[in-house]
């Protein structure tokens, strides 16, 4: 089982490294995807400021 990226959702993962249909792959630390995340923690905040 994969671990969330983040404390306060179930499913938070990075998409870097994709292929994609071109052919071309998607850049690393740049694409998050997630389920709900209604109220993150101190740490989820200071992760996702230095992923911007």
């Amino acid at each position: 089982m994969v671990r969330s990226l983040l404390n306060t959702t179930e499913n938070t993962r990075e998409l870097g490294g994709y292929i994609t249909k071109t052919g071309k792959q998607t850049r690393c630390e740049s694409i998050l995807r997630s389920d709900v995340q209604n109220y993150p923690s101190e740490e989820d905040i200071e992760f996702l400021k230095l992923k911007n």
